[in-house]
């Protein structure tokens, strides 16, 4: 660079910057060699605004589109809550009390236009929509003055489709205001160097000052600015008093803007004391590479990477040229712009809090990326445009005329941006769709069903208070200090509004014990990832699922009651998912004797049934559980179909499952008031809602029919009560074999004669005092004196419908079976002998004295 100046206050080479400003002012270029370059850098000012004016109302949209959507980001509850207490009070106080520094400028705009409005969601977003389609109008007008019209529009089409500006432009957050802020401080200060201007340079700092206000990494921006100057105005310009002057000024406001969040951070505003060291601010690199990794997506996601690389294009063509020296205000903007785009995110890694290492606070330098990739991209335009022209003149044909190489060059450009448009548009209109945590629908369901005395813990406090009005309880178990404080009496608290925290199942449990219900609202990752397992655990046990609203789970206390009936069950449905165990009734349908069972059921009241799932891998495919109710007649009810996991708010998707986790799946099984008394049985399955088919079931030693399992059985008492019907001969008799035991405590035997071929009734009266280990299948037996088999009625206890292996302990089983006596049986007194034998194998159960039991002598007439 030269040294030489006409004026003490004006940059090294200022005519030729002069001269190159005023160039990019008239939409002018570097002399490119060929008329298409010529053309392509030149274009109608009112064709380029209709374009322009186009783009931005797209911008627009997609930011509109998004901001419609009811559904809060995380982070907006926390900003309208300081607009509000800003439209009350003018102090930015939370109503825990402390005192909001963040976002200083974004939040008192805010809270002005809550004074006129009032807390809208929609009014704030469109407030930050405002802020980002700003930007890219101003992406259009800088890059149109400062390099070309086509980078200037390039820029503002690759702004407004950005999927990152158009969600940050459209949240009720200070990403968009600070965008704006950052890149007029940027343009300003460099069109203040590029022209001499002193006022627009001090313009350009004092931007760049409130912009870190707005927040704090916008101060990275001023070593940015001052390397930039470098390669603009040369060192010695920095000699001078008052560049010296101006960048000390700016670097004193941003040290107090680092001052207060200082003592933000170490709760020096608002009489706060944090837990220690929580959010440091300044931190130097001591895990470089988690921290490059912390901000590489920003350039190197899917996204993201083909804008870096026309960036970087962009630089390389301008340094290669400068070192050349060729004199261009242009490649200098891109220089000095080059400078913020690098310098910010390497000062992040090296010097700021592991808190601030997010691409988020990166998003700041979007406008400059999408300005210098649309550099990148002319740059490249122009050398093919150079290239095709070269190679008509080594074909021996003449130059294309200016007007017809003109003509082609802006139909090329036209074309890049329609491709530009084309591309990045699927990505934009998801963007723009996206759904939010579903925090409002949760917070409505908590309404709809709310009770007086009810109470309400959540993850997001300031949602609750936006939504609900109320926040009873802070709920975070891990990595919970940078958002509490401790209270007067030395427990933990939040920092929005200063409810207590809970972070253990003991503290849950506590909560539990209060008076009046609790309610827990958390979204999915936080819920699954921010507490240890036995605190989810405990919700599990103790709360029941209302429903899951787009990702966020809603759960409610219910009694600790004990269940009539827990046992494991291991079935395997499909081959991923495990029922584990289930729980059956309450300690109210348990019968007085031991020999009605382990369950009654009462007709037109419901029965409580709790199904523990474990998905064994992820799962995609959906299913519905069905439980049917079974009478001994093939009467079948269906009381309780639908998916698992399910409340009045809806169900938690089955792919949302956790590995490994067991869940309860829990349902009221409505009875019928004219559900007559008897045996019951109880069918479990799954079943894919699409096409009907049932998930084939591995029952391991459980029961299985037609894809069913049999979970269990309970039994309707009758009008007067639960009554067993006496057996006429009561026995005490018993069978062994296998660590199995079963009685033989009473028969009878039917009335009237018997004859050959005819038959006889018998009901047997089983009794197990432990549950048995297998299925047996009954034997009866006419016997003569010889042992011989006159008469048979074998079968499964009660016709098949209730195995041995499910019999509860105690219980009285009334068994019914006809024997067929043979035609050819010899009219004389024969024996009744009766067993029990295990089918697979052939294998009897004990008598005192054989393997059967002899009841009695029946004669058999002619």
């Amino acid at each position: 660079m030269t040294s030489g100046s006409k004026h003490p206050a004006e940059p090294e080479n200022n005519g030729s910057l002069r001269a190159a400003h005023g160039a990019a002012r008239s939409g002018g270029s570097r002399p490119a060699g060929t008329s298409t370059g010529r053309a392509i850098q030149s274009l109608p000012a009112a064709a380029t605004h209709v374009l322009a004016a186009a783009v931005v109302l797209l911008a627009f949209g997609l930011r509109l589109r998004y901001a419609l959507q009811p559904e809060p980001f995380v982070d907006e509850p926390t900003s309208l809550l300081v607009a509000e207490a800003i439209a009350r009070t003018g102090i930015p106080r939370l109503p825990s009390g402390l005192f909001y520094g963040n976002d200083l400028p974004y939040s008192y705009l805010l809270g002005g236009l809550v004074a006129l409005v009032g807390p809208s969601l929609l009014a704030a977003r469109l407030l930050s929509a405002a802020a980002s389609v700003l930007t890219t109008g101003l992406v259009y007008l800088a890059g149109r003055r400062l390099v070309s019209p086509w980078a200037g529009l390039w820029g503002a089409g690759l702004l407004a489709l950005n999927a990152e500006a158009i969600l940050w432009g459209g949240r009720a957050r200070a990403y968009g205001l600070l965008g704006l802020l950052s890149f007029l401080a940027a343009a300003t200060f460099f069109g203040g160097l590029a022209s001499g201007r002193a006022s627009l340079r001090r313009l350009g700092l004092a931007l760049l000052v409130l912009s870190a206000f707005v927040h704090p990494e916008a101060a990275l921006l001023l070593p940015a600015f001052l390397a930039g100057s470098l390669v603009v105005c040369g060192w010695r310009w920095w000699l001078r008093p008052a560049p010296l002057a101006e960048a000390l000024l700016a670097a004193l406001g941003l040290a107090g803007r680092y001052g207060l969040q200082l003592a933000l951070a170490r709760g020096l505003v608002g009489g706060f004391e944090t837990m220690a060291g929580s959010r440091p601010p300044l931190q130097w690199a001591g895990d470089l590479p988690d921290r490059v990794q912390s901000v590489l997506p920003f350039f190197a996601e899917a996204g993201r990477w083909p804008l870096t690389l026309m960036a970087a294009i962009a630089l390389a063509a301008a340094a290669w040229r400068l070192g050349r020296g060729r004199r261009d205000g242009r490649d200098r903007a891109v220089l000095f712009f080059s400078a913020c785009l690098w310098l910010v995110p390497l000062q992040m890694v090296l010097f700021l809090g592991s808190t601030y290492q997010g691409t988020r606070y990166l998003n700041l330098l979007l406008p400059v990326l999408a300005l210098l990739a649309a550099r990148g991209l002319e740059e490249m335009l122009l050398v093919a445009l150079a290239w095709l022209s070269s190679g008509r003149r080594g074909a021996g044909r003449q130059p294309a005329r200016a007007g017809g190489a003109g003509r082609w060059a802006v139909l090329l450009a036209s074309l890049t941006l329609v491709l530009l448009l084309g591309t990045m548009l699927p990505g934009a209109l998801a963007a723009s769709s996206t759904q939010e945590r579903g925090y409002r629908s949760a917070f409505d369901v908590v309404a709809r069903y709310w009770q007086p005395g009810d109470r309400v813990a959540t993850v997001a406090p300031a949602a609750a208070q936006l939504l609900l009005g109320r926040s009873d309880y802070f709920a975070l178990g891990l990595e919970y200090e940078e958002f509490v404080y401790r209270d007067a009496a030395g427990r933990l608290a939040d920092r929005w509004l200063g409810s207590p925290l809970i972070r253990a199942a003991d503290d849950l449990e506590a909560a539990l014990a209060g008076e009046g219900r609790l309610w827990l609202v958390a979204d999915e990752s936080r819920f699954r990832q921010r507490f240890e397992p036995d605190f989810v655990r405990t919700v599990w046990d103790r709360m029941e699922l209302l429903g899951c609203t787009a990702g966020v789970l809603v759960f409610r206390s219910i009694p600790a009651v004990e269940s009539a009936v827990s046992r494991p069950s291991g079935a395997l449905f499909g081959d991923a998912l495990l029922l584990e165990r289930y729980d059956l009734g309450t300690a109210a349908n348990r019968p007085a004797g031991g020999q009605w069972g382990d369950l009654l059921a009462v007709p037109g009241e419901g029965l409580d049934l709790t199904l523990h799932w474990q998905a064994s891998r992820p799962l995609a495919r959906t299913v519905h559980v069905f439980v049917h109710v079974v009478g001994q007649d093939g009467q079948r009810l269906a009381p309780a179909d639908g998916p698992p996991l399910s409340g009045p708010a809806g169900a938690l998707p089955i792919d949302h499952w956790p590995v490994g986790e067991t869940l309860p799946d829990r349902r009221l099984l409505p009875l019928p008031a004219d559900l007559p008394p008897g045996l019951y049985r109880l069918e479990v399955g799954l079943y894919d809602p699409a096409t009907g088919d049932r998930m084939p079931v591995v029952a391991g030693e459980g029961h299985v029919v037609e894809s069913a399992l049999i979970l269990d059985y309970f039994r309707v008492p009758g009008p007067g009560g639960m009554d067993l019907p006496l057996p006429d001969e009561a026995l005490s008799l018993e069978l062994n074999g296998e660590g199995d035991q079963v009685s033989l405590v009473g028969y009878s035997l039917g009335p009237g004669p018997v004859v050959a071929g005819g038959s006889v009734d018998l009901v047997l009266h089983w009794q197990a005092a432990e549950r048995l280990q297998a299925d047996y299948t009954v034997f009866v037996h006419l016997l003569d004196g010889e042992d011989r088999i006159w008469g048979q009625g074998d079968g499964r206890p009660v016709g098949g419908y209730y195995p041995t292996g499910l019999w509860d302990p105690g219980e009285v089983v009334v068994d019914r079976h006809r024997i067929a006596v043979d035609p050819g049986a010899a009219p004389g007194i024969y024996r009744l002998a009766v067993g029990l034998y295990h089918l697979p194998t052939g294998r009897r159960l004990a008598a005192s004295d054989g393997d059967r039991l002899i009841l009695q002598e029946v004669e058999v007439g002619p």
